[in-house]
């Protein structure tokens, strides 16, 4: 079927997505939804809430998350766009991809953390500084005032190396060694609010696959290492298939202390890194249509148990 890409209850406010956006859609979508559940997973260094938004009741278990980067808050409208759009498939009993999207909520557990550094986001979106310093931030951000490029959560550590896989090495071999708008792993791994909070939910629901929406490339990322995960090559597979993302390898300096990285290795099962889109961060806006065009497939056919026969 040719997929409805349209959104009645997920879209953007002066070309910009921010955390109280987000937050008002989230409760616009559960009332709309009644088979999505909404809770609160954590609290970011600011006290903004961590949300999840979770859909389905079956054992098999997904999640997804956006936004550990502050400059690739498009990743957060991508998954809540990507959301209603499952949602309306469900409640429509429609076939997508060979995927009778009505039976999703009986086989699958999805789980979407949209946005992970909501503090980050709001500093990059809206130069919300609240109670931190101006100037101590401008300090982190090589003396900029416009704060468009960060990266970090307010503390200036960049979530996506504050995780316990490759840690130490990042650290030896990354050229930050203090707080900075980007690339500083963080004193510990999981010192930061909002990657523990991340960890711990992962920990307490053992996933059977796990996604990170980041930007750029275009690229799917979906190996740790030589570590060998069961299926995950077929896995990448039918999403670079479906999605015309190519798969791919990180460098070094990017494969260090990331969530996928972290997931893959102390859990053992397939982790993905999507780089979403092309160009610099932050990506036009222009490009959201044709990012969910190439990576919705993805999700729904995660649905699909390669373990077991269809």
């Amino acid at each position: 079927m040719l997929l409805d890409i349209s959104t009645k209850f997920t879209y953007l406010q002066n070309e910009k997505y921010s955390f109280r956006l987000m937050e008002k859609q989230l409760l616009t979508l559960v009332k709309q939804y009644p088979f999505l559940t909404l809770s609160e997973i954590g609290k970011s260094t600011q006290n903004r809430p961590i949300y999840c938004l979770s859909l389905g009741r079956g054992k098999r278990k997904i999640h997804v998350n956006g936004a550990h980067h502050a400059n690739e808050w498009i990743t957060s409208i991508i998954i809540m766009r990507s959301i209603e759009i499952i949602c309306r498939l469900i409640q429509d009993k429609s076939v997508y991809l060979d995927v009778n999207m009505s039976n999703l909520l009986e086989r699958l557990s999805y789980d979407f953390v949209p946005m992970v550094n909501p503090d980050g986001v709001e500093l990059c979106v809206n130069g919300d500084i609240n109670t931190y310093d101006l100037n101590y931030l401008k300090q982190l951000n090589e003396g900029e005032l416009n704060f468009s490029r960060w990266k970090a959560n307010i503390r200036g550590v960049d979530l996506n190396r504050n995780y316990n896989a490759g840690f130490e090495e990042y650290s030896m071999i990354s050229e930050k060694k203090g707080p900075s708008y980007a690339f500083y792993q963080g004193e510990a791994a999981e010192s930061e609010a909002e990657s523990r909070t991340l960890a711990n939910l992962t920990r307490k629901r053992q996933y059977d696959m796990v996604f990170a929406y980041h930007t750029q490339g275009e690229v799917i990322y979906w190996t740790y290492k030589e570590i060998s995960i069961a299926n995950a090559k077929e896995y990448a597979t039918i999403f670079s298939k479906a999605s015309g993302y190519s798969l791919d390898e990180p460098d070094l300096m990017a494969a260090s202390g990331g969530y996928k990285d972290w997931f893959i290795l102390h859990f053992r099962k397939p982790g993905f890194t999507i780089e979403c889109g092309h160009g610099e961060n932050p990506i036009e806006v222009t490009q959201i249509n044709s990012i969910l065009t190439h990576t919705l497939p993805i999700l729904v056919l995660a649905s699909k148990d390669l373990g077991k026969e269809e």
